[in-house]
């Protein structure tokens, strides 16, 4: 099942080329291919990538549990509301109007929430696989992967052995130290 984007000006939604973090199909494989690499001589640890949703955009097709998991405002007729107007609803609240400071705790609840679920989904690849080895995990590294609904310290909890921060994105050296030491303070 594909992570969704919605249109902010229609509504419409569209399927993105990111698997949902809500696809228990995704776990089980993943699951079943880290039991693999644990009976593999060969192979020394095991990583994942894109324990996340889409960084531009989408995954709003997790609008409903975050809603009713997280002390978030909602409008008067959201019960009344479609499947597609929540979504909407979101979409619009993450992308735009934290942007112009109107609800900039909704944006980091949504972040955090993803961050909490990305993390849930790791400590079940773990325990279904039985994996012992070192694991890994990539991680944006500009604000530790927070704008893209990762957090390096939830990742650890679930049973992440090493953080792998992406750092491609690096113009040069001066960066790069700001970058470690902001590393440093947050962990």
């Amino acid at each position: 099942d594909y992570s969704l984007d919605v249109s902010r000006s229609t509504g419409a939604t569209s399927s993105t080329d990111y698997v949902s973090l809500l696809d228990e199909r995704r776990i089980e494989h993943l699951a079943d291919f880290f039991r693999m690499l644990e009976q593999d001589e060969n192979v020394d640890m095991a990583g994942l990538d894109y324990m996340r949703t889409n960084p531009g955009s989408g995954g709003y097709e997790l609008a409903e549990p975050f809603t009713e998991q997280m002390p978030v405002e909602l409008p008067d007729d959201w019960a009344s509301m479609s499947e597609r107007e929540r979504q909407r609803y979101v979409a619009v609240k993450v992308e735009e109007q934290w942007r112009e400071d109107e609800d900039p705790d909704f944006y980091d609840a949504w972040n955090w929430w993803r961050a909490h679920l990305g993390a849930e989904v790791v400590r079940r690849i773990i325990e279904k696989s039985g994996i012992t080895k070192p694991t890994w995990v990539f991680i944006l590294s500009w604000w530790h992967g927070m704008q893209h609904g990762q957090d390096p310290v939830m990742f650890t909890d679930a049973g992440i052995t090493m953080l792998a921060p992406m750092l491609y994105q690096v113009p040069n050296r001066a960066h790069s130290d700001i970058m470690v030491r902001d590393w440093n303070e947050y962990l």
